[in-house]
């Protein structure tokens, strides 16, 4: 993104004297010289009939004249702003703003046109609000993957995960009490674990921390329709657990 300066205005006092606005040509000189920029003259009020007598007698143009010294929006605003798609995760616009240092950004309808403002205080709202995060989910698998920015091991996007979220922080032997069927199963290097999640009927298995998914899961997963999911590492699981 860029500011939008499309020249530098250089200006002396109120009630400018001939010493003002000999300082602002000569400023703007030197300022256009050493950097390069489009640079102008400008004076507040009217000019003395001294000041301009001098102008006029050695051939120099007066300054632009200006009303005041106030910034525009023109002065500050961005462009090539990032903006946002209305079916884009909330996630992903708060890392744009993360990424960009922005506090807020445009949203978009296909044509380009602006529809709506996402805040970052309303991320933090709604962040805030969902703390109590539910025990199902109910999400396309496309969205679900790009959501924890995982990569598909097995299962197509067209897929829609239906189910309780677990974490598989209990033994095998629990497996078959704790895990339903279509439910998603969060779960590390635990080869026996994969493998018996599917077998009790889970319909997803988010293989965490870039751990590898098992040939025994694997195999199981293609035959059972089970997709699997593996995020990257150092990655962390969402705090769901099953009731």
């Amino acid at each position: 993104m860029s500011s939008v300066i499309d020249e530098v205005l250089v200006v002396g006092h109120h009630d400018p004297d001939t010493d003002a606005v000999c300082s602002a040509l000569a400023y703007a000189a030197f300022y256009a010289w050493q950097t390069g920029e489009t640079v102008v003259p400008c004076h507040l009020d009217e000019l003395n009939r001294e000041t301009a007598w001098l102008l006029d007698h050695l051939g120099l143009s007066p300054p632009r004249p200006i009303k005041d010294v106030y910034l525009r929006v023109r002065d500050v605003m961005m462009t090539h702003v990032p903006t946002l798609r209305p079916d884009q995760t909330l996630r992903e616009g708060g890392l744009i703003m993360q990424d960009r240092g922005l506090d807020a950004l445009p949203v978009v309808d296909p044509e380009g046109h602006l529809t709506a403002m996402l805040a970052r205080g309303k991320l933090a709202d709604r962040y805030l609000a969902e703390l109590q995060l539910p025990r199902r989910v109910d999400l396309p698998l496309a969205l679900l993957r790009r959501t924890l920015e995982a990569e598909r091991v097995v299962g197509q996007d067209a897929l829609v995960v239906r189910g309780r979220v677990c974490i598989a922080t209990f033994s095998k032997a629990q497996v078959p009490k704790r895990v339903g069927l279509g439910d998603l199963v969060i779960v590390g290097d635990q080869p026996e674990m994969q493998a018996a999640a599917i077998s009790a009927g889970a319909g997803c298995l988010v293989v965490t921390d870039g751990a590898p998914a098992q040939d025994d899961a694997l195999a199981k997963a293609e035959s059972s329709g089970v997709v699997i999911l593996s995020t990257k590492k150092s990655g962390k699981a969402p705090s769901y657990r099953c009731g």
